[in-house]
């Protein structure tokens, strides 16, 4: 089994996934599975892989004695760090702003298609 430390290294990226992204899941490979590629930098998400395999590895007997204590704790060191950066308000603040942006462009685009129209026909 892990020690103490690296299971809280685990849990601390667990945790923070859930409460910054909002993703649930009983694993963290489970939760980032439901995020996507594009979301988060692939230095983070390399990060995360990192503690995720170390999860994995933690499950099984034989497997618990081949986790690299070092590299999770970096790994999970870095991944807290960035993930403590990001506001979820913001970022759904940025999704609503995002969609707005698209109808509006929208629009725009069939509002000048429909001038010209009017205009190309001389009803104008």
């Amino acid at each position: 089994m892990p020690d103490a430390q690296t299971t809280r290294h685990i849990q601390d990226v667990h945790r923070l996934i859930e409460a910054r992204l909002g993703l649930k899941g009983s694993t963290i490979q489970s939760q980032m599975g439901k995020l996507g590629r594009r979301r988060l930098p692939a230095t983070l998400r390399r990060d995360i892989d990192a503690v995720a395999a170390a999860e994995l590895h933690a499950s099984h007997p034989t497997l618990s004695r081949q986790i690299d204590v070092g590299r999770v704790a970096r790994s999970a060191t870095l991944a807290v760090k960035a993930l403590k950066t990001i506001d979820p308000m913001e970022r759904r603040k940025t999704l609503i702003l995002r969609g707005l942006a698209k109808w509006s462009a929208l629009g725009i685009a069939v509002f000048i298609a429909v001038v010209w129209w009017l205009w190309a026909t001389g009803r104008v």
